[in-house]
């Protein structure tokens, strides 16, 4: 879909509404969170890039290995010692 978009005003529209209400869901998770909105918007930017990354990679991961990593991230993401606000 995003190879068609580069190429496509319509579907390069639905692609920036889809990534805008994906990016918008995080934003409000990590608020919900306790995170500033400043922040929230960061992370789920970061967030959003990791999944899109993974998302188009033919990588696959044992399941423990892919825990981790999960496990590692939602430490990245949620730790509150990094506030910038």
């Amino acid at each position: 879909m995003r190879h068609w978009a580069a190429f496509d005003p319509a579907v390069q529209a639905a692609v920036r509404a889809i990534d805008r209400r994906r990016l918008d869901y995080l934003e409000e998770l990590l608020v919900k969170r306790g995170l500033t909105v400043t922040l929230s918007q960061m992370r789920a930017q970061i967030l959003y890039w990791a999944f899109l990354g993974f998302a188009l990679s033919s990588t696959q991961l044992p399941g423990a290995r892919m825990q981790s990593l999960l496990d590692e991230l939602l430490q990245m993401v949620s730790s509150a010692r990094f506030q910038v606000d």
